[in-house]
């Protein structure tokens, strides 16, 4: 059985804590990666793709803790971000 061993993806987000709009940056890279948001339970509650620079919208989100993970190729990033 293989394993697949993932690198930590090199990005940046603001604001934290945000009301309307998260925005990502990610390295020197323009390969697509795909971004969700889950709640704290673990329930996924929305997935986009971006390149290098994107806005995430979560003005429908409630007040709250949520999580955001980002993927690419062997690489992933989980953070986590207010809703205020």
């Amino acid at each position: 059985m293989g394993t697949d061993e993932y690198q930590s993806l090199e990005f940046s987000f603001y604001p934290n804590p945000a009301t309307e709009q998260i925005k990502i940056k990610f390295g020197n890279t323009l390969t697509n990666h795909e971004v969700e948001i889950f709640d704290v339970s673990g329930k996924r509650l929305a997935t986009s793709k971006i390149q290098q620079l994107g806005n995430i919208d979560i003005s429908d989100l409630a007040t709250g803790t949520y999580l955001l993970k980002l993927t690419s190729k062997n690489k992933a990033a989980v953070v986590r971000f207010l809703k205020q």
